[in-house]
């Protein structure tokens, strides 16, 4: 467990100083992928001056943690998570031998990096989050939890990042002194990915190439309206009813001379 600590510790400090040397990607991606490590502490709930010690924690050296999310809007997300461990220590340090343990939780989770508190899609982005789920250690039943948590994604690499976080997970009618009916502690790290289109207006435009987010458009304008399709957006069209050529802002030119016909004195005849 020591070791475990140890590169623990490496892979944040190293993630942290590759991190510092780069700007802030943004991209808004709705989805989002995780995996990574899983700790599972029954003893720090009833003992809460031990939650650094790591003799406590029980974790499977290998990939047991995997997260799939998906952005609501820019302040809250729903994670969907399960995780496994294979449990050997118990509250106070009782051993139990080897026993399999899964966890699967719903949560709500609420980004500080909405763009009121933290800038969007910022480097650092801490959250909350909080919701229940189910929980099986072998040789009992499956039983119900909730809980809640805190943790940040540091996105050190365009969509890619580094997750850390912890939840306390309350077991309903739970015994300290019972395997199974225990309060714990959960514990997780791993490597995150952001995917998808965000595109608001469903016109084929990704928001952060979309000119005009809120109102379809074709790609000619950014993905802001053009009325009378001559390829200049409406809101810059100089002639927004009538098509006419981008040279002109697209004001109507009738007989194509490359005068506006607003400014043509015979406007229907070149001249």
């Amino acid at each position: 467990m020591r070791h475990f600590t140890k590169l623990f510790i490496a892979v944040v400090l190293t993630n942290f100083l590759f991190a510092a040397q780069l700007n802030a990607q943004s991209t808004k991606r709705p989805w989002m992928i995780g995996a990574g490590l899983n700790v599972i502490d029954f003893n720090a709930p009833y003992n809460f001056d031990q939650i650094a010690q790591t003799e406590y924690w029980n974790v499977l050296p290998a990939i047991s943690k995997l997260t799939i999310a998906r952005n609501l809007n820019p302040s809250f997300a729903v994670d969907l998570q399960l995780g496994g461990s294979r449990i050997t220590t118990l509250t106070g340090g009782e051993e139990i031998g080897a026993r399999g343990f899964i966890d699967a939780d719903v949560d709500l989770r609420y980004k500080f990096d909405n763009g009121y508190i933290i800038k969007e899609n910022a480097v650092f982005a801490p959250y909350l989050f909080a919701g229940g789920g189910i929980n099986y250690l072998s040789q009992d039943q499956v039983r119900g939890n909730v809980g809640g948590g805190l943790g940040f994604n540091f996105w050190f690499w365009k969509d890619f990042g580094l997750n850390i976080q912890s939840a306390y997970r309350l077991v309903p009618g739970g015994d300290e002194t019972v395997a199974g009916k225990q309060n714990y502690l959960n514990h997780s790290a791993g490597i995150v990915v952001r995917f998808g289109k965000n595109d608001t207006d469903k016109d084929g435009i990704e928001d952060d190439e979309d000119a005009c987010v809120e109102e379809p458009g074709p790609a000619s304008t950014m993905g802001c309206p053009d009325r009378d399709n001559d390829a200049v957006a409406h809101k810059s069209d100089a002639g927004p009813v009538n098509a006419g050529p981008v040279a002109l802002n697209g004001a109507p030119d009738a007989d194509a001379e490359g005068i506006a016909d607003k400014d043509d004195r015979c406007p229907s005849v070149a001249g």
